[in-house]
C-alpha cells in the first residue's frame, strides 16, 4: 500500500479515490484499499479512481476510450481486479448513468 494511502487509514479515513487509483496502477493489493461493501459514497469515489486511471492508462497508450480491440475494457480490468470479490464486483456494476449501467457502454 502507497504510504500516504495507508496514513490516511491509520487516521480512521481513507481517500477512496487514491485507494481506486493504486489498485488499478497495481501499486497495492491490500484488501483495505477495496471500499465496503453497502458504503456508496466510498464505492464511488474509489470507481472514480479506478476509472480515472483506466482512461490514463488508454492515453498512455494512444487509445480512444471507445477503441477496445486492443485494450482492455473497464469491464475486463474490474472483473479482473475483484474477481474473489464477487458481491463489491456486482455493488459497483449497479451504479448507473443515465439509464445504463457504466457496463454497457
Amino acid at each position: 500500500m502507497s504510504e500516504s494511502l495507508l496514513e490516511t487509514r491509520l487516521n480512521g479515513t481513507v481517500d477512496w479515490f487514491e485507494a481506486g487509483s493504486a489498485v488499478f496502477e497495481g501499486v497495492t493489493e491490500d484488501p483495505a484499499s477495496l471500499p465496503p461493501l453497502n458504503d456508496r459514497q466510498a464505492q464511488r469515489s474509489w470507481l472514480a479512481g479506478f476509472l480515472a486511471s483506466w482512461s490514463e492508462w488508454l492515453d498512455r497508450r494512444g487509445l480512444a476510450l471507445s477503441d477496445e480491440r486492443e485494450s482492455e475494457t473497464l469491464d475486463d480490468r474490474l472483473t479482473r481486479t475483484l474477481r474473489d470479490r464477487p458481491e463489491l464486483l456486482r455493488q459497483l456494476r449497479s451504479y448507473r448513468l443515465g439509464s445504463q449501467s457504466w457496463s454497457e457502454h
